[in-house]
């Protein structure tokens, strides 16, 4: 050590020895990391989106095909659907009927256009449990990237004055079957606006049941607006 501390610059070239070999074993040891997990390297290219470009002079484009559905509100056509959906990469809108989201002991607070509460061409929610599981149901579609639409709530058509056939004033029209439906006293759009604000009020505890947060953004996308039996819409 005497001899060592004698020479100048002995202890600076024994430390940088010492980390260069220390840098080589590390270098050469080859081992994964503890946790057994390889090394992150750089993900190839993603070719997800190759088909996106700006077409050229007089190059096909490519083929769309959109999916939908009557029948978003039954809990059966939703457990066939939603896994079929996710295997095939595929997303769909199904179209919802608002009464849907009333349990029928609360079907008089739906009271369509003309017509006394509780009336509908079509049933409503069924038990709260009922109601519950279907929007349980929507959320999950949502939530999977699915689009939720609306149907008109009464489903008045011909034969249950008054019906789509039935107005001619025009406060605004909306499809029942291959008609227009063209309301009195009400508008076809303050109709549905009415039923939205009854729908979530009809079926308070199922909407808790999944927060606020949600309901409103069901609401947003129209779960709530629209009703249909079997469950066709």
């Amino acid at each position: 050590m005497a001899r060592l501390a004698g020479k100048p610059g002995t202890w600076l070239s024994v430390a940088v020895a010492v980390a260069l070999a220390a840098v080589a074993l590390v270098v050469l040891d080859g081992r994964p990391p503890p946790d057994g997990k390889p090394l992150p390297s750089a993900a190839p290219p993603s070719r997800d989106a190759a088909w996106m470009h700006r077409l050229a002079p007089g190059e096909k484009p490519p083929q769309f095909v959109l999916f939908s559905f009557d029948g978003a509100g039954s809990h059966e056509h939703w457990r066939r659907v939603l896994p079929l959906a996710k295997s095939v990469h595929a997303h769909f809108s199904g179209f919802l009927s608002g009464i849907y989201l009333l349990p029928d002991s609360q079907r008089d607070r739906y009271a369509g256009p003309g017509h006394r509460p509780g009336k509908a061409s079509i049933g409503f929610g069924g038990s709260e449990d009922d109601v519950r599981t279907l929007v349980a149901d929507l959320n999950t579609a949502v939530d999977q990237g699915e689009e939720i639409g609306t149907h008109y709530n009464g489903h008045f058509c011909t034969g249950s004055e008054p019906s789509a056939d039935a107005g001619t004033r025009p406060h605004g029209t909306t499809s029942c079957g291959s008609s227009s439906l063209s309301s009195t006293p009400h508008a076809p759009g303050a109709a549905c606006a009415s039923t939205r604000r009854r729908s979530r009020a009809a079926a308070p505890r199922a909407w808790r049941a999944i927060g606020p947060r949600r309901s409103r953004r069901c609401a947003r996308r129209g779960c709530a607006t629209t009703p249909a039996s079997p469950r066709t819409g």
